[in-house]
């Protein structure tokens, strides 16, 4: 499921809407000083307005000098209710929005949002919100709940108790929480914050705030199905070369609460959504966000730090994303996607099979390897791939990028050709390729080198004879190599790779894909995501290469970063995959 899939829709506008709404409410009580001293500090967004006492049916006296509803019982709880308005003035949605921590007083807070009794301070205002929004012809569906750090507790605090309360009234609501403390694994709330965050996820599902504190305050890097785990705030000090010098708890400031308080003054969900690969990211996808300014992007690479406090496999594929700045990102061992937005960005690539964006600027490559051992093709649609004939370093997608350097040798990608740039280099000419449509096509090669492109749809392509390369782009497609040493990748969507004789390099790309070794002696996958993820791929074996699942787990061994296989008659290795990872749900023996 996409990261912003909610409830069946595209809901990456009103997530970053409800993001700016939580981080506004986290800050607000300082806005006059944050005016003066912080003029990036977050603001309303467009066409929403504070809804005051009088308009709700409330009390005035329940709302304090700093324009916030507070609890029944203690003032240091604190909630917005927000209207937005169409053109002609009419109140379209309602935003319930929870302040985060912002003064000393709200620690007392604390235990109660993690037992879930929080919400309850809020029992004359919910009512009021519910009787209102019926009042102007509105449903729970026209509410959103919001809100960040101590506020996302009390989103997921609300969740627990929607069906029943105010009538049931707010059971089809929104939930979009920040930067959480405390977990309802509720599929109706969406919970988004940061790795290195130390404050999301502290709490789990626990409501002992005592137990919690006594023990130290330790973040256990637990994952859940509607919380992401593996969202990474890149900003100045975690590209620090001493970060991850303690250990990961709340006392151990600032290193664990930097990008907790930085993420209440950017808005990193406007960075997702306006990425080239927003519609490809999941909940689980390691997602790594620059936050950097201009002076820290021209000092720092952003790539999948390692550090000690997560416990995901930092071989994964990962998105990584730029800013409006110039840029420096740097891939990992892993297929990865790169995408630099504006500014003169440079991008460092290694192994693996990447696909970078550019965008607007002059950007570069620092590529792998020699520059004799690619081949470069040019498709219609401008996209360039440099295919490493070696298998070495992989195969790289580039849209929009100007220039490539291979060390000494520097070139500039005109349309026709790549353009030597340095002394003492040539120009290199685009091999030639075959293109599909934009609908289902049917492509078969010949004896010699071959490069077919499906693009769209739901392509069958087939090698034949010969070392070919295999791209099936996006569509359920099936790529067979053939006999020679071949080239297949799948690109996105479910697809179906079949080897053949010779060694061939199999990348199945994003989507779930079926790995068909039964006519092969010799292969690599490149990108087995093993079952437990949500595109996970399955490696489907004859029963003669191993007569059971039992029998190819056994035979897998680790060798460095790779899993080998050693079967009846075949020998398949798995790139950046853990022996720990793999299970009976990865293996299918017909």
């Amino acid at each position: 499921m996409g990261i912003f899939d909610y409830k069946g829709r595209d809901a990456s506008a009103e997530i970053a809407e409800a993001y700016q709404l939580a981080s506004y409410a986290n800050v607000a009580k300082f806005e006059t000083l944050l005016d003066i001293f912080v003029p990036s500090a977050p603001d309303l967004p467009d066409d929403w307005v504070l809804i005051d006492p009088e308009t709700l049916g409330v009390d005035p006296a329940m709302m304090n000098g700093a324009g916030f509803y507070t609890g029944e019982n203690s003032s240091a709880a604190e909630a917005q209710i927000v209207g937005k308005y169409d053109d002609a003035g009419n109140l379209i949605k309602i935003s319930i929005t929870y302040a985060g921590t912002n003064g000393v007083l709200d620690i007392a807070d604390y235990p109660a949002m993690l037992a879930d009794d929080y919400v309850a301070e809020f029992d004359y205002l919910l009512a009021a919100v519910a009787e209102f929004a019926q009042g102007q012809g509105m449903t729970g569906e026209d509410v959103v709940v919001t809100g960040y750090s101590l506020g996302a507790g009390a989103v997921n605090n609300m969740a627990t108790i929607k069906e029943d309360a105010y009538g049931g009234f707010f059971d089809n609501s929104d939930y979009f929480a920040f930067a959480v403390p405390k977990i309802t694994e509720d599929p109706d709330v969406l919970n988004i914050g940061f790795e290195n965050d130390v404050v999301h996820r502290i709490g789990s599902t626990g409501t002992d705030f005592w137990e919690l504190a006594l023990s130290g305050g330790f973040n256990e890097d637990v994952d859940y199905s509607n919380t992401t785990g593996n969202l990474v705030q890149f900003n100045g000090y975690y590209a620090q070369d001493f970060y991850d010098i303690g250990p990961w708890s709340i006392l151990n400031v600032p290193e664990g609460w930097f990008a907790h308080v930085l993420g209440a003054f950017t808005n990193p969900i406007t960075t997702m959504t306006r990425s080239n690969f927003a519609a490809d990211m999941e909940i689980d996808s390691v997602i790594v966000v620059s936050q950097l300014t201009d002076f820290e992007a021209s000092l720092y690479w952003v790539e999948d730090k390692t550090v000690s406090f997560t416990t995901r496999d930092h071989n994964e594929r990962a998105f990584l994303l730029g800013t409006e700045n110039d840029d420096k990102i740097r891939d990992g061992e892993s297929d990865d996607f790169l995408d630099g937005f504006e500014g003169d960005d440079r991008f460092d690539l290694g192994t693996g099979n990447d696909t970078v964006h550019g965008g607007a600027g002059t950007d570069r490559v620092d590529m792998a390897g020699n520059v004799g051992d690619y081949e470069f093709v040019r498709l219609s649609d401008g996209r360039v791939f440099a295919i490493d004939t070696t298998g070495d370093n992989g195969v790289e997608e580039l849209i929009e990028l100007e220039e490539l350097d291979f060390g000494w040798h520097e070139y500039r990608l005109d349309a026709d050709e790549l353009d030597a740039t340095s002394w003492f280099t040539s120009d290199r000419s685009y091999s030639s390729a075959t293109e599909g449509s934009t609908g289902g096509d049917v492509m078969a090669g010949g004896n010699g080198r071959d490069r077919l492109f499906g693009l769209e749809g739901d392509d069958t392509l087939s090698g034949g004879a010969g070392d070919d390369f295999l791209h099936g782009d996006s569509g359920k497609d099936t790529l067979t190599g053939g006999t020679g040493n071949d080239m297949l990748l799948g690109g996105a969507g479910d697809d179906l790779l079949i080897a053949d004789q010779g060694t061939d390099i199999l990348s199945g790309g994003l989507g779930a894909d079926v790995f068909d070794l039964r006519l092969s002696d010799e292969a690599v996958i490149t990108d087995l995501n093993p079952g437990g993820h949500d595109d996970g791929d399955v490696i489907l074996l004859s029963s003669a290469q191993a007569a059971s699942v039992n029998a190819a787990l056994a035979s897998a061994a680790q060798y460095g970063n790779d899993v080998r296989l050693s079967l009846n008659g075949i020998d398949v290795t798995l790139e950046n995959t853990s022996l720990n990872d793999l299970s009976a749900d990865d293996f299918l023996i017909v």
